[in-house]
């Protein structure tokens, strides 16, 4: 009680203990005939009552009683003045908050109502019966401690609304309040609307599901069964979409809280959908630097390997020259020889892709070149859409001239009865808030778009791992490192590729390139 008494003042603290007895209670006494107000005040004394004043009128009691501020006023309903006894007492209650006692030997219905209409604690019949007024007086304190706890705990209470209203509203993480049994939303606060793109609005009073919110019904059943099993939720991992449609990756912590008679579920999520990209990158190029270690190892030593292979069939060769069937075995070991002879080619440039020579280019110097194999098909055609006033960017042409080789190339094999290719250029600033994994900055955004079969949704995740191929025969494969060897060049550019298909309507290869401005 009294921890609750500490936020709001000393005053309403002195009132409480006075009501529970830790000082002696302080009255004032409103009577106009001295006889009866002296009997008073000698009683209500030995019963260990502080008498703070004995008054005659209401204006002197209301005067009073602001500068002694008592805990109880005994009042004569007809006093002398201009301010009668229920004029008076009613000003105490609204002004002061003092309870009052009416001492009167009026007992009509007028007086009576006047009476209860200025919220009196009591009412006393002249003349006055001791014991009478002793438990008025007790009962008044004890119905004005009650009050007086009650006001603590609303305080208390509203204190600790406020306390709670405020964190919601300022969190720096997106908050939800929905009902348990209705599933309407509640409240939101100004970091929910931020990542769901709704106004407040469009999303209070609608359920989640009304909303669409949840990108996989599973992730829904996942969390309401794990709610009522556990009562809470922490650090669950689900897709949510935006207004937008747009799917993101958050942390869901939840738990079931009272409101009222109503349960409810509070939800805290954080958008995790930039920290998960930053973390598969760094998982991604981790790897792929082992891979260039461990492959230009085994390029060294398959080297030494050939060169033993190819002199000993160029020796048998020399010896064997006159029996064809030899001379074409010989011929085949060659053919095959001259393939491992590149592939071990690839897996050194692979390994050797350390730091490029970068300079400020114009992203023309390396985009054409390579587009003529695709212009030279046929019944592929080749448009180039650049955006007005784009950028420099900070390459090594002669490495990116290589990046595109290879997707001019897929783009080819994904049209086998031909289609278009089309390559756009647009300026892109990152602001670090984009699910684009990469800092802040400016760059260049460079796309090659086909009308292909596209990619299995399953295979994205592999697309740029080493030696992954959708196609069927060893032919088609070519030496499998064309990707893998893109995603290296991109990474060390300290930019960023990532592949987009949906069967049937083609694939986009989005390349992001730090821009020079």
């Amino acid at each position: 009680m009294r921890a609750g008494a500490r936020y709001h003042g000393e005053e309403l603290t002195l009132k409480m203990e006075t009501m529970n007895g830790n000082t002696r209670p302080r009255i004032i006494i409103a009577e106009d005939e001295r006889i009866i107000s002296t009997d008073i005040h000698f009683f209500l004394e030995s019963h260990g009552y502080e008498i703070v004043a004995s008054v005659e009128s209401g204006e002197e009691l209301i005067s009073k009683a602001a500068e002694l501020r008592p805990d109880l006023a005994l009042v004569d309903i007809m006093l002398a003045g201009t301010l009668d006894g229920i004029e008076a007492a009613t000003r105490l209650h609204e002004h002061l908050a003092i309870p009052v006692i009416f001492i009167t030997a009026h007992s009509d219905d007028a007086t009576i109502r006047r009476a209860k209409n200025s919220k009196a604690y009591g009412y006393i019949i002249k003349p006055v019966n001791h014991n009478e007024l002793y438990s008025t007086i007790e009962m008044a304190r004890a119905r004005r401690e009650l009050e007086l706890q009650l006001e603590a705990s609303r305080l208390d209470l509203k204190f600790s609304e406020d306390k709670f209203s405020r964190a919601f509203i300022q969190s720096p993480v997106a908050m939800i309040i929905t009902n348990l049994k209705t599933g309407k939303i509640v409240d939101v606060n100004d970091k929910l609307l931020e990542l769901s793109l709704y106004e407040r609005d469009e999303i209070i009073g609608h359920s989640t599901l009304e909303l669409g919110l949840w990108a996989d019904p599973a992730d829904r059943e996942m969390f309401t069964e794990r709610l009522a099993r556990d009562g809470h939720i922490d650090n669950l991992e689900v897709r949510l979409l935006d207004k937008s449609r747009t799917p993101h990756l958050v942390s869901l912590n939840s738990s079931l809280v009272s409101i009222g008679t109503q349960e409810h579920t509070v939800s805290q999520l954080q958008d995790i959908t930039l920290r998960k990209s930053f973390e598969e990158e760094l998982i991604k190029t981790t790897k792929f630097e082992a891979v260039a270690i461990l492959s230009g190892g085994i390029a060294h030593d398959f080297n030494n390997l050939l060169t033993v292979i190819s002199g000993n069939v160029a020796l048998i060769r020399m010896v064997v020259s006159d029996n064809e069937e030899v001379t074409e075995s010989l011929d085949e070991m060659e053919k095959a020889s001259n393939l491992a002879r590149d592939l071990s080619y690839q897996l050194l440039n692979f390994a050797r892709i350390s730091r490029p020579a970068i300079e400020v280019a114009n992203v023309d110097d390396f985009l054409r070149e390579d587009a003529k194999l695709a212009e030279a098909h046929p019944a592929i055609t080749v448009r180039f859409q650049k955006q007005p006033g784009l950028w420099s960017v900070r390459a090594d042409i002669s490495l990116m001239k290589r990046v595109m080789y290879h997707l001019y190339a897929n783009a080819i094999d994904a049209m086998p009865e031909g289609g278009t290719v089309r390559v756009d250029c647009s300026n892109v600033h990152m602001d670090g808030k984009s699910p684009v994994p990469l800092a802040e900055g400016d760059f260049i955004c460079l796309q090659v778009i086909d009308s292909g079969a596209g990619i299995p949704q399953e295979n994205l995740n592999k697309i740029f791992d080493p030696y992954f191929s959708t196609k069927t025969n060893y032919s088609e494969k070519g030496m499998g490192l064309g990707l893998s060897l893109v995603y290296s060049i991109v990474k060390r550019h300290r930019g960023l590729i990532q592949i987009d298909s949906k069967v049937g309507e083609g694939t986009t290869v989005t390349v992001y390139l730090p821009a020079a401005r």
